[in-house]
Order: structure tokens, then C-alpha cells, then sequence
């Protein structure tokens, strides 16, 4: 809702003003560029306009992307100038801030420091949040339900007692929550929830696919349990055009003591021939599935 009323206002303004017209199809993806994203769908996933009595907005100093955007959608450097001049004027006209649902005030508060906190204040923080969380889920957010969830993993996992955690318990319900919004978001698409779907809630149908995502846990849990030396190369291929390294023991150094902390795979023996068609499949699913996040 508030992006359209930012489309609307930066729309009027800048026919109104500077006699430049832009498609709101593509002020929409603009205004993502500039909050450093590649399109709207992959800023939606991440976060949303919220009201800001206190929003203050500076110069951008890294518009490379949003500069590339304009340029890509046919406008000339002057438009995309007066376009970051004004969505910075309108959003503090509109007092409003564009949050990333991981930076929410979701986390539940150290041992250390829940005698030095206001309870009160911090579980209305909570639930303001967890609103708006909630409302982006509706909206089709598959981030804001697993920052939900992650949420309630931590309230069962935890053991501490006193004001502000009676507060919440007495405020949400405990017991099954962080499954229930694990599923709800992987059926949005969150491959975080589909692995820890398939890792911890013994959710195998969601395995093979977080895996084929990019998912490192899932891929080197596939990859050991395979049977077959070309399959097992297939996974370690996928994991290395993800960027992982799933054949590499990692040492940890624990105050001056060493122990493996990863042991790496050992990669069965085959033929070039059936190497290649390993590489050709990783190469393929890679593509396929690959999704590009730019925050």
C-alpha cells in the first residue's frame, strides 16, 4: 500500500514539476534499484515501507545500480537524477523508511541484558512488528514468515524465565508455532524453511529441491547419502557453482586446540566421460534454479 502511494506521488511530481514521464511500472522497479535491489519482486521478499515518524533520508551515495536501471529502461540521466532527488523528499514527506524483515526487532533479548531492558517496551516493539510481519505474509512475503518463525524456534529453544518472557508466552502461543510458520513459508518459497524443514522436522520432500537451491546443508547431506559415484559428483559440482567446498576438511582451532570441525567428502572414482555428463547436470539445475539476491 505505501508503494503505490510513493509511485503515485513521485508520478504527479515529477510530471507536475520537471515535465518527466515515467511508466509506474517502472518507477516501482526504480524505487528497488535504489533501496539496491534487482526488481521489485526481490525487494518484496525482503522487506517493505513502514510509517516513520522519525524517517530522515540522505543522499545515496551508491546508485550505480539504480543509475543502470534508468539508463536500461530508456532515461536519461537527468530524469534518474530528479527521480532520486524527489523519492528522498517524498519519503520524508511521507515519513516513511523501507525495513528489511531480518533487521526487525525479532530477537529475543540476552541473558545479560534482560534485567536491563524495558519489558514493556520491548514486547510492544515485538508485537508491532510481528504485525507487520504477519501482514507481509498475507501480502505473499515467504521472508517475513520465516523471520516468524525463526522467531518461535527461539522461544521454544529457550529456557529463561522473568517479566518480559512470561509477557510473551502469556502473548503468543507455544508449542508447535515454528513448524506451522516454517511450512507456511515454504509454501511461499523460502528454501530456508524447505531445509530446515527437511533437516530438522524430517521433511525429506523438501530436501533435494533447498538443495538444488544452493542450500549447503542440504547438498552435503545429499551428497553422503548417495549411492552412486555420479550422482554423488553431480552434488559436488552444484556445490562448487554455488561457491561451497564440500570435499575440504576444515580445521578449528579451539584456545590453542585443533579439531576437524567439517570433514570433507570423499569423492568416489569415475570415468571423464561420466565427469563431464556430472558437470553438464550440475551446470543445467544451476541454471535453473539460481536466484540472484542483491542487498
Amino acid at each position: 500500500m505505501h508503494s503505490r502511494k510513493i509511485v503515485h506521488t513521485l508520478k504527479s511530481k515529477l510530471s507536475t514539476e520537471h515535465q518527466i514521464s515515467i511508466k509506474n511500472s517502472h518507477i516501482h522497479e526504480l524505487i528497488a534499484s535504489w533501496n539496491g535491489y534487482k526488481s521489485k519482486a526481490s525487494m518484496d521478499t525482503s522487506g517493505a515501507f513502514v510509517f516513520d515518524e522519525f524517517a530522515y533520508h540522505e543522499e545515496n551515495d551508491e546508485l550505480d545500480l539504480f543509475f543502470y536501471r534508468g539508463a536500461s529502461l530508456g532515461y536519461s540521466t537527468y530524469d534518474i537524477n530528479k527521480l532520486n532527488n524527489e523519492i528522498i523528499i517524498i519519503l520524508g514527506e511521507l515519513k516513511l523508511s523501507f525495513i528489511r524483515y531480518e533487521d526487525l526487532n525479532m530477537e529475543l533479548p540476552d541473558r545479560e541484558e534482560i534485567h536491563c531492558i524495558d519489558c514493556e517496551e520491548l514486547l510492544s516493539s515485538y508485537k508491532t512488528n510481528k504485525a507487520l510481519l504477519v501482514n507481509e505474509v498475507k501480502r505473499g512475503s515467504s521472508a517475513a514468515a520465516y523471520s516468524i518463525a525463526s522467531f518461535h524456534q527461539d522461544i521454544e529453544n529457550t529456557e529463561h524465565t522473568g517479566t518480559f518472557y512470561k509477557a510473551l508466552k502469556e502473548f503468543e502461543e507455544t508449542g508447535n508455532e515454528a513448524y506451522e510458520w516454517l511450512l507456511e513459508a515454504a509454501k511461499l518459497g523460502s528454501i530456508d524453511a524447505k531445509s530446515d524443514l527437511a533437516l530438522h522436522y524430517d521433511k525429506s520432500e523438501f530436501l533435494t529441491e533447498a538443495a538444488k537451491c544452493g542450500n549447503i546443508n542440504c547438498i552435503d547431506t545429499i551428497a553422503r547419502q548417495e549411492s552412486s559415484p555420479e550422482k554423488t559428483h553431480y552434488w559436488n559440482e552444484l556445490a562448487e557453482l554455488y561457491g561451497h567446498d564440500i570435499t575440504t576438511n576444515e580445521a578449528i582451532n579451539d584456545g590453542g586446540n585443533w579439531y576437524v570441525g567439517y570433514e570433507g567428502i570423499d569423492l568416489p572414482a569415475i570415468s571423464k566421460k561420466e565427469m563431464n555428463e556430472a558437470k553438464i547436470k550440475a551446470k543445467a539445475t544451476f541454471d535453473k534454479y539460481f536466484v540472484s539476491h542483491v542487498y
